[in-house]
């Protein structure tokens, strides 16, 4: 057997508010789109660079239920990126809600975002290696 990718699927109670994020915010874009029978968009895969996630239409756990949960205490998408700082910034001038962009022991620059429904993403980006510290030997 050969996995060929991972694609996280997300439920989430609007899909254009979703998807307003997604691409308006982070620049994804909709590669699939499915409807109900009425014709209300449900479900979209959408994508960018290296990355795809699916958002699905299913309201059983609410937004403000998610969000009232701790930092770190369910599912956080890690999104590997080369410039955390520089979509820190952009988020904040978009008006997001981000957390404090933090330098980690483990030698990433990182931040913690939540989207519409609650879901932590985390943005982080490598420190160069002549600005991390090393442990004295």
């Amino acid at each position: 057997m050969r996995i060929t990718s991972l694609v996280p699927l997300l439920n989430v109670a609007d899909l254009g508010q979703s998807l307003a994020f997604y691409r308006g915010l982070l620049g994804f874009e909709v590669l699939n789109q499915a409807a109900d029978e009425a014709g209300r968009p449900v479900w979209a895969l959408i994508g960018r660079d290296g990355a795809r996630l699916m958002l699905n239409v299913n309201g059983r756990i609410s937004a403000a239920d998610r969000t009232a949960r701790g930092s770190y205490e369910d599912t956080v998408l890690f999104f590997e990126v080369d410039d955390a700082a520089g979509i820190h910034s952009a988020l904040i001038v978009h008006g997001a809600e981000v957390g404090p962009l933090t330098r980690q022991d483990y030698g990433m620059d990182d931040f913690v975002v939540r989207d519409p429904d609650g879901y932590e993403l985390s943005f982080g980006s490598p420190v160069p290696a002549h600005e991390q510290v090393r442990p004295p030997v």
